[in-house]
């Protein structure tokens, strides 16, 4: 099956919100543990780029971060969630790959990102694609950067 990511254009705050309180508890350290998922959901969809994937009118996945730090020329990408039934199937490199396009068009310089250093899947997805860890925190967070 073929799908469509789609652009921020086409999604509401309330969507965002409702798409994160279900993907919360999926990640090593939930979302919400980390900040408030009102506040973020807010934030990301003022001010972030979001690009998502929909089937039957449902999200199924998302990535959302920032393009606009003109001052150190990163992009930051705050969120990358796919619901479990679509794993393995590209989606998510595709996500990333559209995040890094956008990137690349608000001439960002780099990329950078946390993940869990537990969440072996999504480190492996994000080296493929040309990131490489550049510290572990003391929380368990590997600070991962692509440059453009």
């Amino acid at each position: 099956m073929k799908y469509e990511i789609l652009s921020k254009d086409y999604i509401t705050e309330q969507l965002l919100y409702n798409f994160m309180l279900i993907v919360n508890d999926k990640f090593p350290i939930s979302l919400s543990s980390k900040s408030d998922l009102s506040s973020t959901a807010n934030k990301l969809y003022t001010l972030g780029d979001i690009f998502f994937i929909k089937d039957n009118k449902q999200i199924i996945g998302l990535v959302a971060g920032y393009n606009n730090n003109m001052d150190n020329k990163a992009g930051y990408i705050s969120i990358l969630a796919l619901l479990e039934e679509y794993r393995g199937k590209g989606l998510a490199t595709k996500l990333v790959e559209t995040f890094l396009e956008s990137s690349e068009k608000k001439e960002m310089e780099k990329v950078v990102l946390f993940t869990h250093s537990t969440n072996k899947a999504a480190i492996n997805l994000y080296k493929k694609l040309g990131f490489y860890v550049v510290e572990l925190r003391s929380n368990g967070d590997y600070l991962l950067e692509k440059v453009l």
